[in-house]
């Protein structure tokens, strides 16, 4: 397998490939579960944001379980558990179909275990072992194909739902999960001691951590609000799974080819391409909000996911780096417990923000559509606040 890579070790490949599985598994279920629970409903978003919590929770739990046996299992083991908790979450959904709703909660949770496990060792390969020019160059690919299973994935899941229901795409969906985990890889060995708290303790008095974990935070915080009425809004306004499906494939089109271009370039022009993205995030994030509708949606997301295809791999770029340079005293082996520690402070992040929602209807009694529409206004300067404080913060570890 080549990607334009001069070379592509093992662990770059198996990162690649579990990458695409996991891609392909989210565009065909995971992005179509929140139509799923709307619809089982009765268009409550209350039950929505519910779901997301219990999945953020799981997250965390995953997080930390695959932390503590990490080294114990090494990188495939950890993909492979990740999918097979992923494959078991559509399982439970398929034969729970008629009662999604007294399930749904289980399944988030299921779901948030699996993504850890998958996501723990993504990052840890690509701040371990996939690093300097070729996490570059490999950062571009995986965006661009993302994109490109976006264009294929989603309208044709969407199509299949339309025509057959839920049923079939569950079934496909975690027959796929299963078959990744029989792909052959030598392995790549680790020490097999276990987490000490010391070694946690050491990254923590890193005199720049606690404005990294700031930043984290704020940004991930922003994030869920964004995430999670971004995620919603096209299911309220195009009721059709289908034709969200090739409204999706329509956006992801306009960043493919970019993506693959933007990893060339050097630092410098990466760098200026990065803030350019985040100003045209920001004037398609202005559009919607003076635009609540379909048209408006339709001009935000192609406009914004040109802006993200500069903008992605200047901001991955930048936090894989600021993970290095936490850990660069200790000579690269500590990726798994500042990753661990990382993926606590975001799951603050996330929580608080669902936090805030519950906290807006139950407490205040927000309307939960006006209060979509906030969340939304809330989140609109993120890009260019945080990708500022990010290239600030890396400069300043530097030194």
């Amino acid at each position: 397998m080549h990607l334009g890579l001069t070379k592509l070790h093992t662990v770059a490949v198996q990162t690649f490939y579990f990458h695409l599985v996991f891609t392909a598994g989210s565009l065909a279920v995971w992005t179509y579960y929140t139509a799923l629970i709307l619809k089982a409903s009765n268009y409550d978003l209350v039950t929505v944001f519910l779901h997301q919590g219990v999945m953020y929770f799981g997250l965390l739990i995953g997080f930390l379980v695959a932390g503590k046996f990490f080294r114990q299992l090494n990188y495939t083991n950890t993909y492979r558990v990740g999918m097979l908790i992923l494959a078991l979450a559509c399982i439970v959904s398929l034969l729970s179909l008629n009662q999604i709703l007294n399930i749904h909660l289980l399944v988030a949770f299921l779901r948030g275990l699996g993504e850890a496990f998958f996501w723990i060792t993504h990052h840890i390969a690509n701040t371990r072992d996939i690093v300097g020019a070729e996490r570059k160059i490999f950062q571009g690919r995986v965006l661009a194909t993302t994109d490109l299973l976006s264009i294929l994935i989603a309208p044709l899941a969407g199509a299949l739902i339309t025509l057959s229901g839920y049923e079939w795409i569950f079934a496909i969906t975690a027959a796929f999960y299963v078959s990744a985990c029989f792909m052959s890889w030598s392995e790549v060995k680790f020490s097999k001691e276990s987490l000490h708290k010391k070694d946690l303790s050491d990254i923590v008095k890193n005199p720049n951590f606690s404005q990294w974990a700031s930043i984290s935070y704020f940004e991930e915080f922003m994030l869920a609000f964004r995430s999670i009425s971004t995620m919603i809004l096209p299911f309220l306004l195009i009721t059709n799974e289908f034709e969200v499906g090739v409204f999706m494939a329509f956006i992801a089109f306009v960043g493919s080819v970019i993506s693959i271009w933007d990893s060339h370039r050097s630092d410098r022009t990466r760098s200026r391409l990065g803030f350019l993205g985040a100003w045209i995030i920001l004037i398609s994030n202005f559009i919607l909000v003076g635009s609540w509708n379909l048209a408006g949606l339709g001009v935000r997301s192609v406009l914004s996911r040109f802006g993200f295809s500069f903008y992605n791999p200047k901001k991955s770029e930048l936090k894989y780096q600021q993970r290095e340079l936490l850990i660069k005293d200790f000579k690269g082996e500590h990726a798994l417990e500042v990753q661990i520690i990382a993926e606590v402070i975001l799951f603050a992040g996330r929580l608080s923000a669902i936090l805030v929602i519950l906290a807006g209807i139950y407490l205040f009694k927000m309307d939960p559509l006006n209060l979509l529409y906030l969340m939304f206004v809330a989140s609109m300067f993120r890009e260019g606040i945080t990708l500022w404080a990010d290239e600030r913060l890396v400069k300043q570890m530097k030194i």
